[in-house]
């Protein structure tokens, strides 16, 4: 499968940054992440293909730029993550976990660690584009996670995404 291409990429992501608004405003963060949007909402360059969509929505280098270039891209992935990682239970702009009720946060972290590789999606996306701001809150958050995981059923895969990152960042800088 080939690149759906930028238009394709750009009606799809809207349509997501749509949906995730309704579910910011009406506190949805419980459903929010049952649904199936990683590709196009947080899409990164190709050598990545995913099993159900391949690399249909792996960005070429080529429209990675033109991309950059379009600021209403850019401020809605950045609204998209800010959002995405509100439903973890993190503040991305203060860098900080939400103030919400322990059991609550507790929820949003293990629906983050359930699906661990929609997080390193967001962190591989923020990259690509060169949202280094939002990666390095995501970052952080990371860290958190680790330092939270007292039985170490979450280290393994966080030093694994970590390491990916790492990569990623020597490849974009």
């Amino acid at each position: 499968m080939t690149y759906v291409g930028n238009e394709e990429l750009l009606r799809r992501h809207n349509a997501t940054l749509a949906q995730f608004e309704k579910n910011i405003a009406s506190n949805n963060w419980r459903t929010h992440n049952n649904h199936h949007f990683d590709w196009w909402a947080f899409p990164f360059d190709p050598g990545r293909p995913t099993a159900s969509q391949g690399d249909r929505y792996n960005v070429p280098a080529p429209d990675i730029e033109l991309l950059k270039n379009n600021p209403e891209f850019m401020k809605s992935l950045a609204r998209m993550a800010t959002i995405q990682m509100w439903s973890y239970g993190w503040d991305m702009e203060n860098r900080k976990v939400l103030d919400v009720s322990a059991a609550e946060l507790q929820q949003r972290q293990a629906t983050c660690t359930g699906h661990s590789v929609r997080l390193w999606k967001v962190g591989s996306s923020l990259i690509t584009f060169g949202l280094l701001e939002e990666f390095s809150s995501v970052s952080k958050f990371v860290k958190h996670l680790g330092a939270e995981d007292r039985d170490g059923k979450v280290s393994k895969s966080l030093l694994s995404m970590t390491a990916k990152w790492l990569g990623l960042i020597a490849n974009h800088a």
